[in-house]
């Protein structure tokens, strides 16, 4: 649900993208991209007769507190150091 230049509904949302591959008769999944039980359902249940494709609906910077959530910068931003990488690595392990 982000980019960089803003959210996708707002430039080319993705919903005609699902509904395109719906039309195809593709076998479509939508799930939750943080539930790993939801994603190894997804991924057990693939239609082995058609061709599949699985959507993960997620957030930037889910499960590390100091990420602001849905902020665009965070889709690019460098991590400019290996503390910083080590400090959101240990953030992320502690939720």
């Amino acid at each position: 649900n982000a980019q960089c230049t803003g959210k996708p509904s707002d430039i080319l949302s993705v919903e005609p993208v699902i509904n395109f591959f719906k039309e195809y008769n593709w076998a479509v999944q939508e799930v939750n991209g943080h539930d790993q039980i939801e994603l190894r359902t997804a991924f057990s249940q693939l239609d082995s007769s058609r061709p599949n494709v699985v959507f993960c609906r997620t957030v930037k910077g889910y499960g590390v507190p100091s990420i602001i959530k849905d902020i665009p910068k965070w889709h690019y931003k460098k991590i400019e150091t290996s503390i910083e990488l080590q400090s959101l690595a240990e953030e992320r392990q502690a939720t």
